[in-house]
C-alpha cells in the first residue's frame, strides 16, 4: 500500500495538540515545518507553555512515538526538561532560511543514526537530505527548502493557466510523517469549497511570489472530488481523487 493510498489526517488540526512528554504534559503544537522537495514533516514547533520561562522549540517527529487523535496528544520519548530546556526558536524568522533554524535543533545522535533512519527511510526520504547523519556541527546541512505549513497555508496556488485558490491546509500520514496532499481552496461559485492536489503535481514553492505551482490546468483542479475534512481521510476517497487525476479527462 502507498502512502497515499492510506488515510491521512490534517496539518492544521495538529496546531493546539499537547506534547505528552516521558513525565508529564509540557506544552502544545503551534506549528509544523516541512521539506518542500521531499514533502515530509521534520519537526512540530512545540510551545512550552506550561513551564515557567514559556518557550517554542523544535521536536523532530522521530522523538514522537504515537497520538491519540480523539484527545489531541502525541506522545514523546523525551522528558519535560529535554524538551523544555531546548534553545528557543525564533518564529519570526522566515524558515527558508535554514542557517537561522539548523542551529537550534536538538540532537539526540544515539536516536537519529537508527530509529529516524529507519522511519525516513520507508517514506523514501534519503537520510543525508534531513541531516540524519550530522551528529556534529548543526550548519553543516544548510537546507532552503524548510517551510512553516502555517505559512504556505497562506499562498496561492497557481496552475499553468493561473491562479485557482489558496493553500488551506495539507494532508500527512501520522506513520511516515510524509505531507501527501495540498488541500486547496478555490474559487468558485460555491465559497468554501475544497479540493486536494497530490504533492506530486506541486512544481515549486515560491516566498517572494506566495505560491504553491502545480502542474495542472486550473479546470482540472476545479474538477476534483469535494474535500470535506478535516478528519481522518478514508483510502476510497483518496483513490478517487488518484484516479482523477490520472484520467486524460483532467488534462
Amino acid at each position: 500500500m502507498t502512502v497515499e493510498s492510506a488515510g491521512a489526517r490534517s496539518v492544521r488540526t495538529l496546531s493546539g495538540y499537547a506534547i505528552a512528554a516521558m513525565d508529564g504534559d509540557i506544552g502544545r503544537v503551534r506549528d509544523a515545518y516541512f521539506h518542500d522537495r521531499y514533502w515530509v514533516i521534520r519537526y512540530v514547533v512545540v510551545e512550552t507553555s506550561h513551564w515557567p520561562t514559556g518557550r517554542r522549540v523544535l521536536i523532530s517527529p522521530c522523538s514522537l512515538c504515537g497520538a491519540e487523535h480523539e484527545r489531541g496528544i502525541l506522545r514523546a520519548t523525551l522528558t519535560k526538561c529535554q524538551i523544555a530546556t531546548s534553545p528557543d526558536v525564533d518564529t519570526e524568522k522566515p524558515v527558508s532560511r535554514q542557517h537561522e533554524i539548523e542551529r537550534y535543533l536538538y540532537y539526540l545522535p544515539s536516536y537519529w543514526s537508527a530509529t529516524a533512519g529507519s522511519r525516513y527511510a520507508m517514506a523514501g526520504v534519503p537520510a543525508a537530505t534531513l541531516g540524519l547523519e550530522a551528529e556534529g556541527d548543526p550548519h553543516g546541512h544548510d537546507d532552503p527548502h524548510l517551510r512553516s505549513a502555517h505559512a504556505v497555508m497562506r499562498h496561492y496556488v497557481h496552475a499553468v493557466d493561473g491562479d485557482i485558490g489558496r493553500v488551506a491546509d495539507f494532508l500527512y500520514d501520522d506513520h511516515s510523517w510524509r505531507i501527501t496532499h495540498v488541500v486547496v481552496a478555490t474559487r468558485t461559485f460555491r465559497p468554501g469549497r475544497k479540493v486536494l492536489v497530490p504533492v506530486r503535481w506541486v512544481s515549486g514553492v515560491s516566498w517572494n511570489a506566495g505560491t504553491v505551482d502545480v502542474s495542472l490546468t486550473g479546470e482540472s483542479i476545479r474538477r476534483a472530488p469535494d474535500y470535506e475534512g478535516p478528519w481522518l481521510v478514508d483510502r476510497d476517497y483518496l483513490d478517487r481523487v488518484a484516479a482523477h487525476y490520472t484520467s486524460p479527462l483532467s488534462f
